[in-house]
């Protein structure tokens, strides 16, 4: 251990030139010092942690330490005054895992002394554990094409690679220590006499393990197997991005047919006897109506085998998404990042689009400033502080061949503080008005006081859900739809307590994810009649 001395003096030069004489005063200002006995420049801690270190702290300033990557360690004294010496201890935690070190500083005036902290790796055993397998053994038969899983845990990185196993797909083959993974094996199916393979896993200074993979002998038995749909279903959207396929494996000739399936296609719709998989491709047309579904039976050119019977199924066409504004930090700080300064937001979805929101300050009395903010919380709100009366944010939503009868469905969650207005509308713009959706009428409980509208905040900070559809009765050609969140009454605040007579001046809403976590945007469909 080391004894530290630091002194800094301040040098005050003073000179003066005089014709009759010349004199000069002498002015010492105190130095800051430091002095640290007891600690190295590094110090290092066996993994265990079974001694602490301890060192004093003398200075005639303040002092105090602060800590970097050193979590893992307790300092028995941050700061201290300038009158007598500390005794300061410093306790690691026991170590479980790789070596780690991170540094302490010691300040004292404009004095800094840093330390390197270390504590040593904890000793490993290097281990490799299997899950899910008995004897380390996969057994297939011949028919089989389904993948089998299983559980690997290891303390280490690891590999792992095949032997004569050209007839199977292994993944993943390596690792990150002290994380579970899925090991999956695929086989195909075999046509000829058993097989036998191998996968070992390995690590660094122990011995490999060996799972054995084996697959039974073909057999000339009546067989049909068909892959491709999870429990004999399979679901297509409104409009397929691409086809589906579906494997067949018969050692008989084959064919498909349809039943209530005008809208999909088959190819091909027979097969001949094979030890090798045939890919049959699923193409189904786009949907303009209602949901709709059919079975795809697939029978074998032998009474032994039972047929498949696969449902199928499409769903019903689906409400084109109009704009979209995701809700996370990032996109925020990116795409509107002047929202503070403008109250315009853009969405971000779909490409293209020339939506927009924009935050109205109505109100012309009380005397008030509204502000608004990106939240600081990194959760991706909007925030919009100090509210009253008729205040709204006004989303227009270009349209086109929008016609009479078509609804538009809004959908973002909403909280607000205690002093925030708790009464909100949801206003469209139709046949030259503005209309209020789904109104209520609700009683606030200070005084009695009725309000109408739409939502209420049911509490501070509480969030609400909005899920809200309204229908235009006017058509847009090619134009815009116009949609607003309206504050209701900006004297009854969102903790039910005394009316206000002007905002609160932390009164604030916040935009925001829905609570279920199943939407993290601002958005609206259109929903054609």
């Amino acid at each position: 251990m080391t004894t530290l001395k630091i002194a800094c003096a301040s040098l005050l030069l003073l000179s003066g030139v005089m014709a009759a004489s010349c004199s000069s005063d002498t002015e010492t200002e105190a130095a800051d010092r430091v002095e640290v006995s007891g600690l190295d420049d590094t110090v290092r801690f066996t993994y265990d942690a079974a001694e602490s270190v301890a060192f004093t702290v003398a200075s005639n300033k303040t002092w105090s330490i602060a800590k970097n990557g050193l979590d893992w360690l307790t300092v028995s004294q941050m700061n201290g005054g300038s009158k007598l010496p500390a005794t300061v201890r410093l306790t690691a935690e026991a170590n479980d895992d790789l070596e780690r070190s991170g540094h302490l500083t010691i300040y004292a005036g404009a004095l800094a002394q840093t330390v390197t902290v270390t504590q040593e790796a904890c000793p490993v055993v290097p281990t490799i554990t299997l899950g899910g397998l008995a004897d380390n053994t996969i057994a297939f038969e011949f028919t089989d094409t389904e993948p089998v899983t299983f559980k690997l845990y290891a303390n280490v990185d690891w590999t792992a690679d095949k032997q004569n196993l050209g007839w199977a797909e292994v993944a993943p083959l390596s690792g990150a220590r002290k994380q579970e993974a899925t090991i999956t094996v695929t086989p195909t199916a075999n046509p000829g006499d058993a097989r036998e393979g191998f996968v070992t896993f390995r690590a660094e200074g122990m011995e490999p393990v060996v799972v054995t993979v084996r697959q039974a002998a073909y057999r000339d038995e009546p067989m049909l197997v068909v892959t491709g749909a999870d429990e004999n279903r399979l679901a297509f959207a409104n409009t397929p991005e691409a086809p589906t396929a579906l494997h067949i494996l018969c050692n008989r000739g084959w064919a498909i047919t349809k039943t209530d399936l005008d809208w999909l296609t088959v190819s091909p719709a027979a097969g001949t006897a094979s030890a090798e998989p045939a890919e049959v491709t699923l193409t189904a047309e786009p949907n303009d109506g209602a949901a709709r579904s059919g079975t795809l039976t697939v029978r074998a050119d032998d009474p032994a085998l039972a047929d498949v019977v696969i449902t199928v199924s499409q769903a019903a066409k689906g409400n084109p998404l109009l704009a979209w504004w995701t809700l996370s930090d990032e996109t925020l700080k990116t795409v509107n990042a002047g929202w503070p300064a403008s109250g315009k937001i853009l969405p971000d979805q779909p490409a293209g689009t020339t939506a927009y929101g924009q935050w109205n300050h109505v109100a012309q009395t009380p005397d008030y400033t509204t502000k608004l903010i990106i939240s600081s919380d990194g959760k991706g709100h909007y925030a919009i502080q100090q509210i009253w009366t008729e205040d709204n944010m006004e989303f227009v939503i270009p349209v086109k061949n929008f016609a009479a009868g078509t609804s538009v469905n809004f959908r973002c969650g909403m909280s607000g503080t205690g002093t925030a207005p708790k009464y909100w509308s949801i206003d469209y713009f139709d046949q030259g008005e503005w209309k209020t959706a789904g109104t209520q009428e609700f009683t606030f409980p200070v005084g009695d006081k009725r309000v109408t509208a739409t939502f209420e905040l049911t509490g501070a900070n509480a969030e609400t859900d909005i899920d809200q559809t309204v229908t235009f009765t006017q058509p847009v050609a090619d134009g815009s739809v116009r949609i607003r969140l309206r504050c209701a009454d900006g004297a009854c605040r969102t903790d039910g307590k005394s009316l206000l007579t002007k905002p609160g001046s932390a009164g604030t809403i916040r935009l925001r994810q829905w609570s279920t976590g199943e939407l993290d945007a601002i958005a609206f469909y259109r929903i054609d009649p």
